[in-house]
């Protein structure tokens, strides 16, 4: 059972493998968001080069989170956080706005100093 962070901004796609005992990020990818018509496709595709299935998912992105139907600011993609956990097969899913994923590294970068 794997879990995924995702960073999803207006050009590139960041994703990592995430192990949820040491916080520890391995097969880092990055992708053009041009490459892809919707989030999930890139998901999709990533989730492809894994050995396992992805149970956990958090996505850091550029736009408002509030509510169920997010609609990015300076891309075309939009979704339903519902529908793509469903999807996907996500037993969780936390879509969180890109600054509130950076506030809640840095505690993180300073206890690895």
């Amino acid at each position: 059972m794997l879990s995924v962070v995702a960073d999803v901004g207006g050009t590139n796609i960041r994703l990592s493998v995430c192990d949820l005992e040491t916080g520890e990020l391995t097969k880092l990818r990055e992708f053009a968001c041009a490459e892809f018509i919707t989030l999930d496709a890139a998901l999709v595709q990533y989730f492809s080069t894994l050995q396992g299935e992805v149970k956990h998912l958090c996505i850091g992105i550029a736009c408002p989170v509030e509510n169920d139907h997010v609609v990015m600011t300076n891309l075309s993609w939009e979704f339903s956080k519902k529908s793509l956990k469903e999807k996907l097969k996500l037993e969780s899913l936390y879509v969180i706005n890109d600054y509130t994923a950076i506030s809640l590294a840095v505690p993180q970068q300073f206890s690895l100093k």
